[in-house]
C-alpha cells in the first residue's frame, strides 16, 4: 500500500505528479515507482489520457486523491472529450479508470494532429511557482496540443532537450526542473501576428479545461452550418455549401504560418479536413476550436450565437450549470424534477469551498458543494431542512400505524432522523422498545439549536476563564477551545481575543543607493566568472540565471526598479537569443574541432542543440563562412 503521496499543485498534470513521486520516494530506477504505484513493473502511461488510474486510488492506504478530480482537473481528458457525447465521453472515463487504451481512436488520440514529444514550460510560471511553492512543476494547459503560448502571460512556452518525453516510453518520469529548463532552453519563435492568434487558442483550450463540470456537446457540424448561415453568404440555393469561399475567408483569418504550427494546413480539395469537419465529428478538438474562433470570438460566444441567449458574465456564472435543479422532497409531487430557479451561493468557512442552498415552494430545503459534479450527483445533498410538507407525511405514516423501517424508506431518512422529527412534533409512537417519554426524558432527541446555544454559552464562559488565567497568546490559540470558538463564533472570538505583548520591532529602512552599488558590484563579478558556471555546455545569460548566482534573488527579480544601475548594466549583457546561438556554434566548433569530428553543418547544429530551420540554417552558414575566411 502506498502511505504517502504528493499533494496535486493547481493544473498540475498527472505525469508531473507521478514524477515528484519518484522523486520523493528516493526509488533509483522507474520500475520501482512503478510496482509501487501500480503493481507492476511495466507500465505505459499515456501522458494525455493515461491509464490504470483505479489501480494507483486503489493501492492508496488513507485515499489522499479522489479519482473523479485527478480525471478532471490533473489529465487532459477534459480537453479531448469537449465535442463528445455524454455516452463516449463516459467510455474514456471507465478506459482510464480500467486499464485499457480502447479510448484513444474515440478521443481524437490518433491522426495528423501529434502531441509534443517535449513537455512544455513558461519562464514566468517557472519563477511563480518557484516563490510559491519552493519548485515548479509540470503544467496541464502547457502540454495541451498546439498550446505554444502561455495563456497567463502571452509569451511563447520553452521546452529542453533533457526533458524529451515519449509517451510510449514505459520508464520516463520527467522531473519538473528550473534548473534543467533554464539550462539549456528551446523557444520557438513566432512574429507578432501568429503570437496573437496562439494566444487566442490557448484562452479557448484553458476555458475548456476550466469548465470541467461543462456538459454543452456541440452538433458538430449540424452547429457549423447554423453558424455559416448566419454569418454570411456561404451556401447556393440548393443547399450546397460554398467550399471555395469558406476556403479563402478561413486562410483570410489564419495565415499559413499559423496554420502549420497548429499541425492543421489546409487545402481547397475533398481531402482537407476544413472539408471533413462539415460531414462528421471525427476531427481533433484542436481543429474544431480553430473552427469556433473562425466562426466566434470564443467557445462562450459561440454557445450564445447558437442559443440567441447572452454568455453569463464571469460574476454570474453558476458552478452547480443553469437552472432550474430538482427538489428532491420524496414527499413533493414535482420529486425529482426541476422547479427550483434560484439557488443562493454560500462560502464554506474552513474549506473555502462554495456551496449552494436549494430551496423549493414546498418547504424542503437543501445543500449540495459546488465540488461534486453534474449529473446523477445532482441528488447528493449534504445538509437538509425537511419542510412542512415532509413533516405531514411523517405524521400521518406514524398515525396509521407503518413500522419504522417502512417510514424511513418512504422518507428517505434515517431511523434516527425519523425518531428525532417524531420527538420534536410530540408525535405518540413505539419502536424498537423506544417511545416517547422515553426518548423525550433521554434529551437525545432534544432541539439541536437549544444544545448548540447551551454548548456555546459554556464555551464562551470556558475561554474568558482562560485568557484571565494566561494571556500568553501562543498556547491560547492553540487550545482545541480556541479552534471550537474560531469555526463557530468568531465574531464574538474577535471582540474577546487577548492582545499581544510583543512590541513590534522597527521597520528596517534598506539603502536603495548602496544596495545598488553592491549589486552592481557582485553581477559584474558574476559574468567575469560566468565560464566557470559553465561546466558542460554553455549556459545563457538572462536575468534569472544571473539573479540565481547572486546572494539575494530577489533584489533582480522584484525590486529592478529600484537598481538603476545595476539594471542599466544587465541590459548590456544579457544575451539575446541570437548571440546566444552564436555562442553555443561556437563552443560547438571548437568541440568538434578538438575531437577531430567532420565540421558539417548538421554535426554542428546538432552539437550546439539549436532548432533546425531556415533562419538558424542563414545564421550556421554565415558562422561557417566566417570561420573558413580566418
Amino acid at each position: 500500500m502506498i502511505t504517502s503521496f504528493p499533494t496535486p499543485y493547481p493544473d498540475e498534470i498527472f505525469h508531473s505528479l507521478i514524477a515528484r513521486y519518484h522523486m520523493y520516494s528516493g526509488n533509483l530506477i522507474y520500475k520501482h515507482t512503478a510496482l509501487d504505484l501500480f503493481g507492476v513493473p511495466n507500465i505505459n502511461l499515456n501522458r494525455n489520457l493515461p491509464s490504470h488510474l483505479g489501480t494507483l486510488i486503489d493501492n492508496m492506504s488513507n485515499k489522499p486523491l479522489n479519482l473523479e478530480d485527478l480525471i478532471i482537473n490533473h489529465t487532459l481528458y477534459p480537453y479531448f472529450t469537449a465535442f463528445k457525447s455524454k455516452k463516449d465521453r463516459e467510455k474514456v472515463k471507465n478506459s482510464m479508470i480500467y486499464n485499457n487504451y480502447h479510448h484513444s481512436v474515440k478521443s481524437g488520440l490518433t491522426g495528423t494532429v501529434k502531441s509534443e514529444k517535449l513537455l512544455q514550460h513558461c519562464y514566468k510560471c517557472i519563477e511563480e511557482d518557484t516563490n510559491k511553492y519552493g519548485e515548479t512543476y509540470w503544467h496541464r494547459i502547457h502540454q495541451v496540443p498546439g498550446v505554444l503560448v502561455c495563456p497567463y502571460h502571452k509569451i511563447p512556452l520553452i521546452w529542453s532537450s533533457k526533458k524529451s518525453f515519449d509517451s510510449y516510453y514505459y520508464y520516463n518520469f520527467c522531473i519538473a526542473s528550473s534548473e534543467d529548463l533554464l539550462d539549456k532552453p528551446v523557444e520557438r519563435e513566432v512574429n507578432e501576428e501568429e503570437l496573437d492568434l496562439l494566444y487566442r487558442y490557448a484562452v479557448e483550450a484553458e476555458w475548456i479545461l476550466s469548465q470541467s463540470k461543462y456538459e454543452k456537446v456541440y452538433e458538430f457540424p449540424l452547429d457549423i452550418k447554423t453558424i455559416l448561415k448566419s454569418k454570411g453568404d456561404f451556401f447556393r440555393k440548393n443547399g450546397s455549401i460554398k467550399h471555395n469561399k469558406l476556403y479563402l475567408d478561413f486562410k483570410t483569418i489564419f495565415s499559413t504560418s499559423f496554420l502549420n504550427l497548429m499541425q492543421s494546413p489546409i487545402k481547397n480539395n475533398e481531402n482537407s479536413w476544413l472539408r471533413s469537419i462539415l460531414k462528421r465529428n471525427r476531427s481533433h478538438p484542436l481543429r474544431h476550436i480553430l473552427m469556433i474562433m473562425f466562426l466566434s470570438d470564443s467557445i462562450s460566444d459561440f454557445n450564445y450565437k447558437l442559443n440567441n441567449n447572452p454568455p453569463p458574465k464571469e460574476e454570474e456564472q453558476c458552478p452547480f450549470g443553469l437552472g432550474p435543479w430538482p427538489c428532491l422532497n420524496p414527499t413533493h409531487s414535482k420529486y425529482k424534477k426541476d422547479v427550483i430557479n434560484n439557488v443562493e451561493l454560500r462560502v464554506i468557512r474552513d474549506t473555502k469551498l462554495l456551496m449552494g442552498v436549494f430551496k423549493c415552494s414546498c418547504g424542503f430545503v437543501y445543500s449540495r458543494r459546488a465540488t461534486y459534479p453534474e449529473s446523477e450527483e445532482n441528488y447528493r445533498i449534504n445538509k437538509i431542512s425537511f419542510g412542512p410538507l415532509w413533516e405531514k407525511k411523517l405524521t400521518t405514516l406514524i398515525k396509521e400505524g407503518y413500522k419504522l423501517q417502512s417510514i424511513c424508506k418512504k422518507l428517505q431518512a434515517d431511523q434516527s432522523t425519523v425518531k428525532r422529527y417524531a420527538t420534536l412534533l410530540n408525535l405518540e409512537f413505539s419502536w424498537k422498545g423506544h417511545t416517547l417519554d422515553e426518548l423525550k426524558k433521554s434529551g437525545k432527541y432534544t432541539n439541536t439549536k437549544c444544545k448548540f446555544e447551551k454548548k456555546l454559552s459554556e464555551r464562551r464562559n470556558l475561554w474568558l476563564d482562560l485568557i484571565k488565567r494566561d494571556q500568553n497568546v501562543t498556547s491560547v490559540t492553540n487550545s482545541s477551545l480556541y479552534r471550537w470558538l474560531l469555526r463557530n463564533d468568531r465574531e464574538w472570538l474577535k471582540k474577546n481575543y487577548p492582545k499581544s505583548k510583543r512590541c513590534k520591532e522597527p521597520k528596517r529602512i534598506i539603502n536603495w543607493e548602496e544596495r545598488d552599488k553592491e549589486l552592481l558590484e557582485e553581477i559584474k563579478e558574476i559574468i567575469r566568472e560566468w565560464k566557470r558556471l559553465e561546466t558542460s555546455r554553455p549556459k545563457k545569460i538572462t536575468k534569472y540565471s544571473l539573479a540565481m548566482q547572486s546572494k539575494n534573488p530577489n533584489f533582480l527579480t522584484n525590486d529592478i526598479d529600484k537598481i538603476p544601475l545595476t539594471l542599466n548594466y544587465l541590459n548590456t549583457v544579457i544575451e539575446l537569443p541570437e548571440q546566444y546561438k552564436l555562442r553555443k556554434l561556437e563552443w560547438a566548433y571548437e568541440h568538434l574541432l578538438v575531437n577531430n569530428e567532420p565540421l558539417t553543418k548538421t554535426k554542428l547544429i546538432n552539437k550546439a542543440a539549436i532548432s533546425n530551420n531556415p533562419k538558424t540554417n542563414l545564421i550556421v552558414e554565415e558562422f561557417l563562412l566566417s570561420k573558413r575566411c580566418k
